[in-house]
């Protein structure tokens, strides 16, 4: 038997043993007794399914799913606690097992695409903020790159007139000044560039 689908039996015989246990403490409360008899009976039409059965294969890939997404586990085994302890209890249930699994596997279903929903919005910050981060590292090469080679021009150009005092003047204001005027121009440049490899 799969895994999940043995552990969702355990806890249909639990709930089933858990409401006999209320029936006779509540004798004058039939929906207890109905409820006892309705999960038993949904217990052994489960267990009697084949493991390749499409619902519960589908139930068991879910939960793959939605521990894969990192899903709330707590809420998870609530929300199934609360959908077997209701069963039976608030309405007459004859224990048919397609029926159950087909609530169950809606309800499951959303709690899972939330969590993906929720992974993936986080895998796709993590992804832009390193993209940020590479963006950055590869515009303060280049931006130095440039700035070094416009203060160089400079600074020879300054030598060719001045002392060696003037070229490095020249070489350090220059160097400035053209480092911040292109750091801002490759720094948008190189994220697009980035981004659109991603994509």
């Amino acid at each position: 038997m799969l895994e999940h689908v043995e552990s969702l039996l355990n806890d249909i015989e639990g709930s089933s043993e858990w409401r006999a246990d209320k029936a006779k403490q509540y004798p004058d409360d039939k929906r207890n007794v109905r409820s006892s008899e309705s999960l038993a009976r949904l217990s052994k039409q489960l267990s009697a399914l084949p493991d390749n059965d499409p619902k519960l294969r589908a139930y068991s890939e879910l939960i793959v799913r939605g521990v894969d997404a990192d899903m709330d586990l707590g809420r998870y085994s609530e929300f199934q606690s609360t959908y077997i302890g209701r069963y039976g209890f608030d309405y007459p249930a004859d224990g048919d097992p397609d029926s159950f699994m087909d609530g169950l596997i809606d309800e499951l279903t959303e709690l899972v695409e939330e969590a993906e929903k929720r992974l993936k919005e986080q895998e796709d910050e993590e992804a832009f903020a390193a993209l940020q981060e590479q963006a950055g590292e590869v515009v303060k090469e280049r931006a130095h790159e440039a700035a070094d080679k416009a203060a160089k021009e400079a600074g020879e150009a300054a030598a060719k007139k001045a002392a060696a005092e003037a070229y490095k003047e020249a070489y350090k204001k220059t160097y400035e000044e053209t480092y911040k005027e292109l750091y801002d121009e490759v720094y948008r440049e190189t994220l697009e560039e980035l981004i659109a490899e991603r994509s």
